[in-house]
This record gives C-alpha cells, sequence and structure tokens, in this order.
C-alpha cells in the first residue's frame, strides 16, 4: 500500500495526538512507529515541543510512557 507524504504526516500527528498523555500500550506502539519513521516526519519541532511540554507537565504518561516519550524525543531532535 502507497500512502502520500501529506496523508502519512496528517496520520502520523493525529496518533501522536491521541498516544500522548495517555496511559496505554498505543504510546509504545505510537512512539516505536514515529521512531521508526522519524525521517519521513515533517514538523519534527512541534512533536518536539508538544512532547517536552508533557513531560514538563507531568502529563506524558506512567512512568514507561514518559520513558518512551523521552526516546522518541530524543529520535526527533537527531
Amino acid at each position: 500500500m502507497k500512502i502520500d507524504q501529506k496523508d502519512f504526516n496528517d496520520l502520523a500527528f493525529y496518533a501522536f495526538r491521541y498516544a500522548l498523555g495517555r496511559k496505554t500500550y498505543c504510546t509504545a506502539d505510537v512512539s516505536d512507529l514515529l521512531i521508526k519513521f522519524a525521517d519521513k516526519i515533517d514538523g519534527k519541532s512541534k512533536y518536539c515541543a508538544e512532547i517536552q511540554d508533557a513531560i514538563d507537565r507531568d502529563d506524558a504518561g506512567m512512568d514507561c510512557d514518559v520513558k518512551a516519550w523521552v526516546k522518541c524525543l530524543n529520535k526527533l531532535l537527531e
């Protein structure tokens, strides 16, 4: 299946917005996919700012979720 860049970026961002702050397995799934496709994501600074803000507000999920988001943040910042 092929997906164009705009549709990919929209889908990635919607999944990200859904997962950030949740306490569920989807956090690991979404953050892992963002890491895997980091080179294809447009607007990485938007993701990074929102991840950092959620962490700073202690609203990024449980400890395991925060670790996943920190790993994702580091990859997006590369």
